[in-house]
C-alpha cells in the first residue's frame, strides 16, 4: 500500500502535466478568442475604445501576455496597460481560487508600465493593491465564466478638499461567446463622494442580480435585472439633505413567439425624506413607487430598430474618427432608423405609465396608458386623422390638496382648474383625461381640442411617407 499511494501520486501528476502540456498548445487561441470578445462587447458598449494585444510568452502550467486598451487615433504607448497571467487546466490554482476547465485568464492593470505619476497615485488609492481583476475562464465550449473584483479605493482631489472612498466591488458573470445570454451577480461597497462644506453623495452597499436569457446587440429581450441598494444620501448647502431608502429596480422582459415583448419595469424607494432649512421645508417619511410596462413589440422589428441604431451609431464614430462622414449615408440611416422606429407601431402595442408618491399627510397617484387599437400598421394610416383615430388613451391624476400644501404648490395647481383641466373634489384635485375613437374627453365631457385641428386633420400622415422606405 505504501509503495502504490507514490506510485498514484506520480501518475496523478503527470497526467495533470501532460494535459496542462496539451492545453497550452491551445491556450493562444483561447486568449484571442478572449481579446476578439472584449472588443465586441467594447464595440456595444464603449465604441470609441479597442484591445489590442502587444505580447504573448508561452509555458507549462501557465502562460504570460499583455495588452492595451487605447481610444481610437491614440498612439501605442498611450492608453491603459494591461498584463493577463493564463492559467493552463485541467485544474488551476489562481488568485481567485480553484478552477478547473481549459484555461483561466486574471486580467489586472499593469502598473509597471504606467508612467510613474500615474502608477504612484493609483498604488495610494488602491493601497498597493491592484485596482482592477479581472477572471476569464475560457475554452469550456460556448460558454464563458467571469470573476470581477475591484479594490477598495480612496483619493483625494487636486483640490485637496474634495474625496472618493470606494469600499470595492466583487462579482461573478456567465455567458457565451456571442453574448447571447447573462446571469450573475455584482455586489458593490459603499461608495462616498465628498467635496468642501461636507457636501456630496453617498451611495449604500448595492447588488445587481442578471438573470437574462436573451440578448441581441447588448439589449435584453427575455430576463430579468435587478439593482438594489440600502439607499442614497445627497448632502446639500446649508444643512440641507436628501435621502432615499430602500431603492429597488427591477426591469422584466418576456419574449412570447406569438404576442411578442412584454417589458415591464419598476423604481421603488422607501422612505424619501428632505430637509431645506433655508427653505423651512422638511418631508420625512415619503414612499415613491414608479411602474413603466411595454407590451406587444415585434421581435424581428425591435432588432431591425437595433440593428438601424448600431449602424447609425457607426456612422457616427466614423464622423469623428475622421471627422466627415458621407452626408448622403447619413440621411440613409437617419431614414433607416426612423423607418424602423416606425415600423414597431402597430395593432397589439400598448404602453403604461403609473407613478405613485405619498407623504404622510397625503398621496399623489397618475397613470397613463396609450394603446395602439386599428387592425393596420401606423403605415397604412391615410391621413392624420386615421392615426389619431388609432389611439386610444388615458390620463388619470389624483392629489390630495394636503400633500400640494406641504410642498408649496398650491398655487401652481389652480391653473389646471382653471382651465377645464381639473376639478377639485373632497379635498383633491382630480383629473380623468380620455382618448377614444378620435374622441377626447376631459373629466367626462367631450371637448373638441381634437377638430379644432381643422384641415390639417385630412392632411396624409407624415409617418405613411416613412412606411415606403422599408427598414433594412
Amino acid at each position: 500500500m505504501k509503495k502504490v499511494f507514490p506510485l498514484a501520486l506520480l501518475l496523478l501528476l503527470a497526467t495533470w502535466g501532460g494535459t496542462s502540456w496539451l492545453i497550452s498548445n491551445q491556450v493562444e487561441k483561447h486568449y484571442e478568442q478572449a481579446i476578439g470578445q472584449a472588443n465586441t462587447r467594447l464595440r456595444q458598449a464603449l465604441p470609441f475604445f479597442e484591445v489590442a494585444p502587444t505580447r504573448f510568452d508561452k509555458g507549462l502550467f501557465k502562460s504570460t501576455a499583455q495588452s492595451r486598451i487605447t481610444l481610437h487615433g491614440e498612439a501605442e504607448d498611450e492608453g491603459i496597460p494591461l498584463t493577463h497571467v493564463i492559467y493552463h487546466g485541467p485544474v488551476m490554482f489562481t488568485p481567485m481560487g480553484i478552477k478547473t476547465g481549459s484555461s483561466y485568464i486574471v486580467t489586472t492593470l499593469d502598473l509597471d508600465a504606467l508612467p510613474a505619476e500615474r502608477r504612484a497615485v493609483l498604488a495610494k488609492a488602491a493601497g498597493g493593491k491592484p485596482p482592477l481583476t479581472i477572471g476569464l475562464r475560457t475554452g469550456t465550449g460556448e460558454a464563458f465564466d467571469l470573476d470581477l473584483e475591484v479594490a477598495p479605493l480612496t483619493a483625494t482631489g487636486d483640490d485637496g478638499q474634495s474625496e472618493i472612498h470606494f469600499a470595492g466591488l466583487h462579482g461573478a458573470l456567465s455567458s457565451d461567446l456571442e453574448g447571447r445570454y447573462l446571469r450573475g451577480k455584482i455586489e458593490s461597497g459603499r461608495l462616498r463622494l465628498t467635496r468642501s462644506g461636507n457636501e456630496g453623495v453617498e451611495i449604500a452597499p448595492t447588488t445587481i442580480e442578471l438573470d437574462i436569457d436573451e440578448l441581441y446587440r447588448g439589449i435584453i429581450l427575455a430576463g430579468d435585472a435587478r439593482i438594489t441598494t440600502q439607499g442614497i444620501t445627497v448632502t446639500l448647502p446649508q444643512q440641507g439633505e436628501a435621502h432615499a431608502g430602500n431603492i429597488r429596480l427591477l426591469s422584466s422582459n418576456r419574449h412570447q413567439p406569438e404576442h411578442g415583448i412584454h417589458g415591464e419595469d419598476s423604481l421603488e424607494a422607501r422612505p424619501l425624506a428632505l430637509k431645506l432649512p433655508a427653505r423651512h421645508l422638511e418631508i420625512d417619511d415619503g414612499a415613491l413607487r414608479l411602474d413603466l410596462a411595454l407590451r406587444g413589440i415585434d421581435a424581428e422589428k425591435y432588432k431591425k430598430l437595433i440593428d438601424a441604431g448600431a449602424a447609425l451609431q457607426a456612422l457616427q464614430i466614423e464622423a469623428v474618427e475622421k471627422g466627415n462622414t458621407d452626408p448622403a449615408l447619413l440621411e440613409r440611416n437617419i431614414q433607416n432608423y426612423l423607418a424602423s422606429l416606425v415600423g414597431l407601431l402597430g395593432p397589439g402595442l400598448a404602453a403604461e405609465t403609473a407613478f405613485d408618491f405619498s407623504l404622510p399627510q397625503g398621496a399623489a397617484k397618475a397613470t397613463l396608458a396609450l394603446t395602439y387599437t386599428d387592425d393596420r400598421p401606423v403605415t397604412e394610416l391615410a391621413t392624420l386623422r386615421d392615426l389619431i383615430g388609432a389611439l386610444g388613451g388615458r390620463f388619470d391624476v389624483t392629489v390630495d390638496e394636503a400633500l400640494l400644501d406641504i410642498l408649496s404648490l398650491r398655487e401652481l395647481a389652480t391653473v389646471p382648474v382653471a382651465m377645464g383641466f381639473a376639478v377639485q373634489k373632497d379635498g383633491r384635485l382630480q383629473a380623468d383625461i380620455r382618448l377614444d375613437g378620435g374622441v377626447l374627453r376631459i373629466n367626462g365631457q367631450p371637448t373638441p381640442f381634437i377638430e379644432m385641428l381643422g384641415p390639417i386633420l385630412d392632411e396624409p400622415s407624415p409617418l405613411q411617407r416613412l412606411g415606403d422606405r422599408q427598414p433594412v
